[in-house]
C-alpha cells in the first residue's frame, strides 16, 4: 500500500465503480449538468486518477493511514508513484463497454427517471405532463364530437368503392 492523500469521493478514483461503468449513475458537473459516462472515463484516465497499477482495482482506502488497498499483487514492489507504470490505452479498455446507440440503453435507467424527486425538480416532466393532458383532452373531444362523423365518412368511402368496382 502506498500513502496518498484523497480529498474526493472514492467512486471517482475506482475504475470499477458504477461512476465509470453505469450509464444510470447520477453525477453533476460544476455547472449543475449531468456528466456523460465517456467524459467521466476520460477524466479518470487523463486526470491520472488511478491509485493502483495496471490490472488492479481499488478495494479500500484507509483515511487514517492514508493508504489505498488494491485487489492485486503489484508486479514490482514500489514505494512511490513515480515508479508506477500506467498504460492509459489499457486503462480506457478496462471500462465496461456500453453500446449506447441512439440512447436505447438509457431505458435501463427508468427507475432513476421515475423517482418522485426526479420528476418534481425536472422541468421536462412538466412539459411531458402538459402534452399528455392536452392529448387526453383531444381524444375525449374527438370521441365526443367527431368519432361518429368519421365512421359515417368511412362507410361512404367503402360504399363508393363498391359502386365504382361494379
Amino acid at each position: 500500500m502506498i500513502p496518498v492523500e484523497i480529498s474526493e469521493d472514492l467512486d471517482k478514483l475506482n475504475a470499477s465503480s458504477d461512476y465509470f461503468n453505469s450509464i444510470c449513475y447520477i453525477t453533476d458537473s460544476e455547472n449543475g449538468t449531468d456528466i456523460p459516462l465517456k467524459d467521466r472515463q476520460k477524466e479518470f484516465v487523463e486526470g491520472n486518477k488511478a491509485l493502483c497499477q495496471e490490472d488492479c482495482n481499488l478495494n479500500d482506502y484507509s483515511y487514517t493511514t492514508k493508504k489505498a488497498n488494491c485487489s492485486c499483487k503489484p508486479k514490482e514492489s514500489t514505494s512511490s508513484f513515480t515508479d508506477m507504470h500506467i498504460n492509459k490505452t489499457k486503462l480506457y479498455n478496462n471500462f465496461v463497454d456500453i453500446n449506447n446507440i441512439a440512447n436505447v440503453n438509457i431505458l435501463t435507467c427508468y427507475k432513476t427517471l421515475l423517482r418522485i424527486d426526479s420528476l418534481i425538480y425536472n422541468i421536462g416532466s412538466y412539459v411531458v405532463i402538459a402534452i399528455l393532458i392536452f392529448h387526453i383532452i383531444c381524444i375525449i373531444i374527438f370521441y365526443a364530437k367527431q368519432y361518429d362523423l368519421l365512421k359515417l365518412k368511412i362507410k361512404d368511402i367503402v360504399f363508393a368503392i363498391k359502386i365504382y368496382h361494379m
